[in-house]
């Protein structure tokens, strides 16, 4: 449980002081608890960084050093939609661990998995003691998606270079699309293509989930 709360704390933090997360309400352990769950129920990976450290494994298997922060993909949209193969990427560092390469050891990690032709760099140790992502995801992955909030006006230029080193490329930006903690936001786009290959004529192995009809 403990590194649940530290992920929820992690990312209440950027609710509570930055516009880096969208929402005003914090969440409590049982939102992340289910997002979690949901992630990994579809198949997609949800990554986690730990502090080098040598303190003891915990119950389960389960690692009991602090953890510095978290990554994770989910649908863009709806399954059986024609963005089933399209996702939006998520990445939060914790506060104290800026600067660090945890972000750069997080999505390197995270692509590695989801993009069978990507070079990795390296550079950290990997955990990972189940079955879970073992063969990498259970889904066909061509489009990932990075939405990144700066205040208006303020310079990309070393977001596009960091995220430029994981063949993410700016696709969008959108002017003053928020408004949070005194601060018109602006939202960059980025995109990461991978090499899978995707048959345009297939039809989703899903059925659509109609409502109120």
């Amino acid at each position: 449980m403990h590194w649940l709360t530290t992920t929820q704390a992690i990312y209440n933090h950027y609710i509570e002081t930055t516009i880096f997360a969208n929402e005003f309400e914090e969440r409590d352990v049982g939102h992340m608890s289910t997002r979690i769950n949901n992630i990994i129920e579809n198949g997609l990976p949800y990554l986690v960084a730990v502090a080098r450290g040598n303190q003891p494994r915990g119950p389960q298997g389960y690692v009991s050093e602090k953890i510095v922060g978290f990554t994770y993909l989910d649908d863009f949209c709806d399954r059986s939609s024609m963005y089933r193969y399209t996702y939006e990427l998520t990445l939060y560092v914790h506060p104290g661990y800026l600067c660090q390469n945890i972000g750069s050891c997080l999505l390197d990690r995270l692509l590695l998995i989801a993009n069978t032709g990507y070079n990795a760099c390296g550079g950290y140790e990997y955990r990972n003691d189940f079955n879970y992502l073992k063969t990498g995801t259970a889904r066909v992955i061509k489009t990932i998606l990075l939405n990144v909030n700066t205040e208006s006006g303020e310079d990309s230029e070393k977001t596009n270079a960091f995220l430029k080193k994981f063949k993410f490329r700016c696709v969008g930006h959108v002017k003053e699309i928020g408004h949070k903690l005194g601060k018109i936001v602006d939202e960059y786009r980025y995109q990461h293509t991978t090499t899978e290959a995707i048959d345009a004529k297939g039809l989703p192995s899903m059925p659509l989930e109609r409502v109120g009809v």
